[in-house]
């Protein structure tokens, strides 16, 4: 019986693997076809002519001003004037009053140089009198005598004396002159009014800083601008001539038609840290002006650099 079984069970071994070889011997195979079908490239063939091209060079940067002050008054005392249009976002025109000070004790320290002048002078007239006298005296005693006594019997010290009074009571009197001028605050240049620190009764002292103005007549655009490219911008070389001509524009601000031009003016003397590039300044005249797209400082914008043109390029 064990032996029936020996043999039973290697018989069915036997078939179960032929019928395995069986099935995997005549198994289908998968066949692979072309997915693409290859085809020549077209192209297009020109021919190349020398002619001439004028590069333009894409950049980015922001709005700078090109004239900014603290403005700061140089005596002390009340703000007793205000002018109206000494407010933030007003425009004012150079030598406009912007602010004065209290004049009464300016003008009283004025009087008093002058009367001291006054009194300088007078001095000086009696000490000449006294030089006549005195030099009158010493010809009719007829003797000489030595440098430095000939000196004192003539009063030559007491009269350098007496003009180093007047020249020091004239010193005054200017200086009282320049305070009492400078208790008017006057804007320094055509300017927009960024900030204002003080008001009317406002107690000042000398250098304290009353508002922030920013000029008007021109902004500047700091412009980074690749290293490679510097070749093909213009730099003006004096204050007569201008540089590669530069259109800006404000894709979040302005319309898709709408630019500012202006003019590149000067290239800083040393690389953007971060970046690496170029720094180039570009020069906006009239910022404020009318039916145009108006620049605010610190925003970003485009530019687009017309660089040098390049006769025969190819």
């Amino acid at each position: 019986n064990r032996t029936k079984t020996l043999l039973l069970s290697l018989l069915i071994l036997a078939v179960a693997g032929g019928v395995t070889i069986l099935i995997f011997s005549t198994e289908p195979e998968a066949s692979r076809e072309g997915a693409t079908k290859k085809t020549a490239m077209l192209v297009n063939v020109q021919q190349v002519a020398g002619g001439t091209y004028q590069p333009e060079i894409i950049a980015t940067g922001t709005v700078q001003p090109a004239e900014e002050v603290m403005l700061s008054p140089q005596v002390s005392g009340q703000i007793t004037y205000r002018s109206p249009a000494f407010v933030p976002g007003e425009r004012v025109r150079k030598g406009q009053l912007l602010l004065r000070i209290n004049p009464a004790d300016y003008e009283n320290t004025l009087a008093l140089r002058k009367s001291e002048l006054a009194q300088a002078r007078s001095d000086l007239q009696i000490e000449q009198g006294q030089q006549t006298v005195a030099r009158q005296d010493y010809q009719l005693l007829g003797d000489t005598l030595a440098k430095a006594r000939e000196q004192l019997v003539l009063r030559k010290p007491q009269l350098q004396a007496v003009q180093a009074r007047v020249k020091a009571a004239e010193t005054a009197l200017e200086q009282a002159r320049l305070n009492l001028q400078r208790t008017a605050i006057r804007a320094p240049f055509d300017a927009q009014v960024m900030s204002r620190n003080a008001n009317l009764g406002s107690q000042v002292s000398a250098g304290q800083m009353l508002g922030r103005l920013v000029g008007s007549r021109e902004y500047w655009v700091m412009l980074t601008v690749p290293t490679s490219k510097l070749r093909w911008l213009q730099f003006p070389e004096g204050r007569q001539q201008r540089g590669s001509r530069v259109r800006l524009y404000n894709s979040t601000a302005w319309p898709d038609s709408s630019y500012r031009e202006g003019h590149v003016y000067k290239l800083i003397g040393s690389l953007e840290g971060q970046t690496r590039m170029a720094r180039v300044l570009v020069s906006v005249p009239a910022p404020f002006a009318e039916n145009k797209p108006r620049l605010m400082l610190g925003a970003f914008v485009e530019a687009a650099i017309q660089g040098q043109v390049l006769p025969k390029a190819t």
